[in-house]
């Protein structure tokens, strides 16, 4: 019913559970779509049953808290390096959730369901670009994910660059989009929306909540964006049609999307 938060735990480098066997497991989670999914790495914690069984199962691990496991019999140092980044990815794109709309896509679409192999090709590119040398802005993050479909998806690249448009406004209510995602606004703009916000009918019709308020007011908390994008299908439509994103009163949240019939 989306009334109780879901908060969910992976850990890598458990007995007789290989790098695949693992991708098998992340998915398995990931279709449950919690709101978190949290990755992390088994620890051989002292005085536990497992690190007395190390050498059975050829455990190498730090000598040091918090004696995190660097490789067994199944799975070696290198893969659990990957998953190291791969743990990086999914707290930037999907424990954030500012990224829904897209990481959806990518994960459900674009690669069919298999999540892991996506997180996985997302994290080879951060590592192959450097990303994981410096820090990052947001808006870095959204021209990261452009750059990226380009070359995985050519073909979804200017579909996925309006799921980033739509993610972007959706989670950041500045009224401006990083300057990698090409806007499609009029150049009345301004003209268009105050009309919108003058016209009481319809904002009666689709904001009720501002119908007793003044159109300076009702500019406080809409932001108006003409997006390439279906938002109730997610597909690519060949013009841009006008998107409204109605933001609560300290213009903090995301309360509401409105798009014309299509």
């Amino acid at each position: 019913m989306g009334n109780i938060h879901l908060h969910v735990d992976l850990i890598a480098g458990l007995p007789h559970e290989s790098y695949y066997q693992f991708a098998h497991s992340f998915n398995e989670v990931f279709y449950l779509q919690p709101d978190v999914i949290q990755l992390g790495f088994l620890k051989m914690l002292k005085g536990s049953p497992l690190r007395d069984q190390a050498a059975h199962y050829q455990y190498i691990f730090q000598n040091y808290a918090p004696y995190e496991v660097l490789s067994n019999n199944v799975i070696s140092f290198a893969e659990l390096d990957r998953l190291h980044m791969i743990e990086e990815m999914l707290v930037r794109f999907y424990n954030s959730r500012h990224f829904k709309a897209t990481i959806e896509h990518l994960t459900q679409k674009t690669y069919q369901g298999d999540a892991f192999q996506c997180f996985a090709d997302l994290a080879k590119s951060w590592r192959e670009n450097n990303y994981h040398l410096r820090q990052h802005s947001k808006e870095a993050e959204y021209r990261f994910l452009l750059k990226f479909a380009e070359h995985c998806c050519p073909k979804e690249h200017l579909l996925i660059q309006e799921l980033l448009k739509l993610d972007y406004l959706s989670s950041f209510p500045t009224g401006r989009l990083p300057y990698a995602l090409e806007s499609f606004n009029p150049e009345d703009y301004s003209d268009r929306l105050y009309r919108f916000l003058k016209d009481d009918q319809f904002m009666t019709l689709h904001f009720p909540q501002l119908a007793h308020v003044s159109p300076r007011q009702r500019r406080r908390r809409i932001h108006l964006e003409w997006l390439k994008l279906d938002i109730a299908q997610g597909n690519y439509l060949p013009s841009a049609v006008p998107t409204f994103f109605l933001y609560d009163s300290s213009r903090k949240e995301l309360e509401y999307i409105y798009q014309p019939d299509l």
